[in-house]
């Protein structure tokens, strides 16, 4: 299963979906936590477009464990995802 982050400018960039442990690790083991709350499989979230440049500015200290995202392509995976919350202009998961 995944999970789908939409965000509220698809003009400035397209859905990014996560495998769920992805996403749950991303959220439960980061600053994020703190931003957006505790995550589950699926739990609504609808984040304005100041707190997605929090979590962005919050991930860029963060180390991800290993194949944490892809194996061997734990950095790349979290460039993504930083990228994605500096221009999604907020977002909602599905």
């Amino acid at each position: 299963m995944s999970v789908e982050l939409i965000p509220n400018d698809e003009s400035a960039t397209c859905d990014l979906n996560l495998a769920n442990g992805t996403w749950g690790t991303l959220v439960n083991t980061t600053e994020l936590k703190a931003l957006i709350g505790e995550q589950r499989t699926h739990d609504p979230v609808v984040v304005d477009a100041d707190t997605a440049k929090q979590c962005a500015a919050a991930l860029r200290s963060w180390t991800p464990p290993k194949d944490w995202f892809c194996r061997d392509k734990e950095q790349e995976g979290l460039q993504m995802i930083i990228t994605f919350l500096e221009n999604c202009q907020g977002f909602k998961v599905q």
